[in-house]
């Protein structure tokens, strides 16, 4: 492997190009704020993020209430074969390609990463995964050959490729699949990844009865497993490799070496010679440089020295979009739409403590929400009712028309008047005659956050009688604060990875989920949750789910969901290769890069 410096000036092709382009344009406009990045050779801060709240114990119970019909899935599966752009096409060799992200990794260890925007996208380059995601909804073999299905459904047997290399030279064999799945479930240092830690409710245990084959033993039939595995938290590490191992460096198989990195600013990865996929990474280099300002981003994907551009969310960006669908339309560029895109968006509050842990609070900030307006905020022309993250037509979306002045909250016009009015009786009823003062969580990681509606929401907020601090603080604090429960309430966009209800409620409504920053716990909810994921009637599933979704924002009103947008991708079309999968920033073989290539 070659030697890599983290404190070298970085000089590239990039650089010499960003240098006169920036003065240029951030004279043109305001710049956006950025969290702060430590040197990699500081102190750690990254890991002290995730150690407050250590989950080990499962959330739910192991055996479902109601248990239903086994899953059926797929039996056997081998390795998909090498995709091209164009039937016929063959890959080129050779190539730089430049990437500009908004923001930068704290560390090397995507397990826990949650909060840095791009941090898949950045070490996605260095790892491999047991099975991955490149498109759609396909889950296809990484460092497998393929998986075989036994046990009624409940054992999943991965046989390795052999002969896969560390970039310390070190094979990749079935212990260390072992160990770093247990590591993701927090069972080897308590720490369970706030992305990727949801399988310890579907894996009962990992085994290695060979050298080169992984015995995945499930709680139940299901398939989640597999999309779960299949996304940037699920990367594959050496065995015994600890946090601060990852910190410096990274430990990974991927097709690319880190050559150069410069904490906040930039890698640079070169094509790793040994890589074990015949023929791949196509490309001889890729250099990543982070700049805040959305303008220079814009620009830099306009005149082709950034070859991709994605996952819009919010308002931010419209002012771009037309130029983008006619840059499609004309032919210069490639569109992928994902529904849903990063949702789900909404007010989070703490309701395990005061004044939250008061329904009559939640449904105050809940019908002060004035989804309209904050929507023009946000989203622009691009925001669709939601209510636990599924926009129209994805399979467990609400119809918009069963929303917007039916739902609790999602009022218009003089409907949107008379729950401004309730609103404030309810913080009457309260206990707060006079009002009520709080702090209002505001992270400001890139203009995406700093556009997100957190000023809008504080005026909403006024006219009831609530009056509201805005707390400014950096992603790594932000992260810390949520796991500790130490905050409020804040306008946020909460990631899903996969867009399947397991998840979506696995994650952050179950007791203990690994993402359940709100301190959310429903005893109805978690035997729901065990019905819905041993379910595999779709019908059936919808069920359960609308009962699930009924009780956390009708009954309880744990929450207060917003609008949100569709994710999107476009790229120039001499990028090769490039596909979107299942969620547009997420999506491990996605971002992988060893099957893009440059046309000349």
């Amino acid at each position: 492997m070659k030697s890599f410096s983290l404190r070298r000036p970085w000089r590239s092709s990039m650089a010499a190009f960003l240098i006169p382009l920036l003065t240029f344009l951030l004279a043109c406009g305001p710049g956006e704020e950025t969290t702060p990045i430590p040197a990699a050779t500081a102190t750690p801060t990254a890991m002290a993020v995730v150690t407050a709240t250590p989950t080990v114990a499962r959330a739910a119970t192991p055996s479902p209430t109601s248990q239903g019909p086994a899953a059926t899935p797929t039996s056997t599966s081998v390795a998909v074969p090498t995709p091209t752009s164009t039937p016929g096409e063959q890959p080129k060799r050779g190539g730089t390609l430049l990437i500009v992200t908004a923001g930068y990794p704290e560390s090397f260890d995507a397990k826990l990463l949650t909060n840095s925007l791009g941090y898949y996208e950045w070490n996605a380059k260095l790892y491999n995964n047991l099975v991955a995601n490149y498109e759609d909804d396909k889950i296809e073999c990484d460092v497998c050959t393929g998986w075989r299905v036994e046990n009624s459904g409940k054992t999943w047997v991965f046989d390795l490729i052999r002969g896969v290399k560390f970039h310390d030279g070190r094979e990749l064999t079935a212990e260390d699949v072992k160990y770093s799945l247990e590591l993701q479930m927090g069972y080897v240092d308590g720490l369970v990844s706030p992305r990727g830690g949801l399988i310890k409710e579907f894996i009962e245990t990992v085994d290695a009865p060979s050298k080169y084959a992984v015995r995945i033993n499930l709680f139940r039939p299901t398939t989640i497993q597999n999309k779960l595995l299949g996304i940037g938290a699920s990367v594959i590490y050496p065995k015994g490799t600890i946090r601060t191992d990852l910190q410096s460096k990274p430990q990974g198989s991927g097709p690319f070496l880190l050559t150069s990195a410069v904490s906040g600013s930039g890698y640079v990865m070169d094509r790793n010679p040994n890589y074990f996929k015949p023929g791949q990474p196509y490309l001889d280099r890729i250099e990543m440089t982070s700049v805040a300002d959305l303008n220079s981003r814009n620009a830099l994907f306009l005149v082709g020295k950034t070859k991709y551009y994605g996952d819009l969310r919010d308002s931010t960006v419209q002012g771009f979009m037309p130029t983008l669908e006619k840059m499609t339309a004309d032919g210069k560029v490639s569109r992928k739409t994902v529904l849903g895109g990063c949702g789900p968006t909404g007010v989070w509050m703490n309701i395990a403590k005061p004044p939250f842990n008061d329904i009559k609070v939640r449904k105050v900030f809940n019908l002060a929400t004035d989804r309209k307006s904050l929507d023009t905020v946000m989203m622009g022309a691009y925001g669709h009712a939601s209510l636990m993250g599924f926009v129209a037509g994805m399979p467990y979306a609400v119809p918009e028309e069963k929303i917007w002045d039916i739902v609790p909250g999602w009022g218009t016009g003089a409907k949107k008047q008379q729950e401004i009015g309730q609103a404030k009786q309810l913080l009457i009823d309260a206990g707060f005659p006079n009002g009520l003062d709080i702090l209002q969580f505001h992270t400001a990681i890139s203009a995406g956050d700093v556009h997100i509606g957190h000023e809008p929401y504080q005026q909403m907020l006024k006219a009831v009688g609530v009056r509201t601090t805005l707390q400014l603080m950096s992603g790594p604090d932000q992260l810390e604060r949520m796991n500790k429960g130490n905050y409020t309430f804040q306008v946020y966009i909460l990631c899903q990875t996969t867009h399947d209800p397991d998840e979506g409620i696995g994650q952050q409504w179950i007791t203990g989920g690994a993402r359940n920053n709100v301190g959310y716990s429903n005893p109805e909810v978690d035997k729901l949750f065990l019905q819905m994921i041993s379910e595999s009637d779709f019908a059936k599933k919808k069920v359960i789910f609308d009962k699930i979704q009924d009780i956390i924002v009708l009954q309880d009103v744990a929450w207060a969901p917003t609008t949100q947008s569709n994710g999107a991708n476009f790229w120039w079309k001499d990028l090769r290769g490039f596909t979107t999968g299942m969620n547009t920033w997420a999506a491990a073989g996605m971002w992988r890069a060893d099957r893009y290539w440059l046309q000349p």
